[in-house]
């Protein structure tokens, strides 16, 4: 009698913990014959990896040369003590870009770290490495589990999937934050924490860098601060969140979109009280924290000693002061070192538009 393993959710950790089931049997045939084990995979709309297909641009994986433990730090506010096991010792960085590898993807890491595919297409690059094989047979869609309940002969569980039972002695839940999984796992005991948004955008309302740019494009800032200041219940002193990274602005219908590691590590750290205040407060940026020791007066004297040394720049034609990273996929066989990219820490049309701001006209 077969062992069937039932996935719930489609999404990118449903595909993949198919995917590596699927793997780890045929790799020990001796050990699970393939006519003891069935997997099957349900997903409730028309199609899985829709994220993925969407949103690949902002990485599958995050620069495996860093070791864990600084992955887990800057990009894990909660769940750390869950994960730290998984990444040092189950399923390391590096494993995971060879499992990708070997499947025939080639990575490039961007600038912020995220690690996306060099093809054309990188997202159909990804979601044709998670399907390979036979693991479109595996799934099926608009197949919404409405309830589970353990199976007391057997041992096992009966899956409700619209008008038809099934039975299976294994559950990954992987629905994400879909209620229905919230409320699936509830129904097998288990206790939810309670559920805030995180790893979201920010929508920067009558911000007056809006008429600085332009509609429609995206613009790169290579490393910034990102601090949110927020009054908390029960406390005097308001609790100050600081988090530093690349960030992306583009105006979206004369609304400004705040994006990036910087702001998704923002959303993450701040969940909880970001809920509370309804997404309403004041973010404050500081567009080279990594200059000068972050300091302001530091960085100011720095422009003025600039503005003396070269009187005959354009005060608001570039930002002077350059942000200089290392590009790990461009290596100097020459000079025996990987390739230094240095970008103006603040985009020239914001630049511009915040020198006019200071009453130096375009120009002068």
């Amino acid at each position: 009698m077969k062992y069937r393993i039932a996935v719930i959710g489609g999404g990118s950790s449903g595909i993949f913990a198919a995917a590596s089931l699927v793997d780890t049997f045929h790799n020990n045939k001796d050990s699970f014959p393939s006519d003891c084990i069935d997997v099957r995979v349900y997903e409730s709309t028309r199609g899985v990896l829709r994220t993925i297909r969407s949103s690949h641009q902002d990485g599958i994986l995050h620069d495996t040369t860093r070791k864990p433990s600084e992955l887990i730090g800057a990009g894990f506010p909660r769940g750390r003590k869950e994960i730290t096991s998984l990444l040092t010792k189950h399923f390391p960085p590096l494993q995971q870009q060879k499992w990708f590898e070997d499947r025939g993807v080639q990575f490039k890491t961007e600038q912020g770290g995220a690690m996306i595919s060099a093809a054309d297409n990188a997202s159909d690059g990804i979601c044709d490495a998670l399907l390979q094989g036979e693991m479109h047979e595996l799934i099926d869609t608009k197949a919404k589990i409405t309830s589970i309940t353990r199976d007391n002969q057997t041992g096992g569980f009966q899956i409700y999937v619209g008008d038809r039972t099934e039975h299976c002695d294994c559950i990954i839940l992987a629905t994400g934050n879909s209620h229905l999984g919230h409320q699936l796992a509830s129904s097998l005991g288990h206790t939810i924490a309670k559920p805030a948004r995180s790893c979201f955008q920010f929508k920067l309302m009558d911000a007056p860098i809006s008429s600085y740019l332009q509609e429609g494009v995206r613009y790169l800032l290579p490393y910034v601060r990102i601090t949110y200041k927020v009054k908390v219940k029960g406390q005097k002193r308001p609790r100050i969140f600081k988090c530093e990274g690349p960030a992306q602005l583009e105006v979206c219908n004369g609304t400004i979109i705040l994006s990036g590691n910087a702001a998704l590590s923002l959303s993450s750290f701040a969940a909880f009280e970001l809920k509370d205040a309804e997404y309403k407060g004041c973010l404050f940026a500081h567009f080279c924290p990594d200059h000068l020791g972050g300091k302001v007066e530091k960085v100011e004297e720095y422009l003025w000693q600039h503005r003396q040394d070269n009187p005959q720049d354009v005060v608001g034609e570039r930002c002077p002061i350059l942000h200089h990273y290392v590009d790990y996929d461009e290596y100097d066989w020459e000079t025996e070192s990987f390739k230094t990219i240095s970008n103006e820490c603040i985009p020239s049309d914001l630049w511009q538009g915040l020198t006019e701001a200071c009453g130096a006209s375009y120009g002068s």
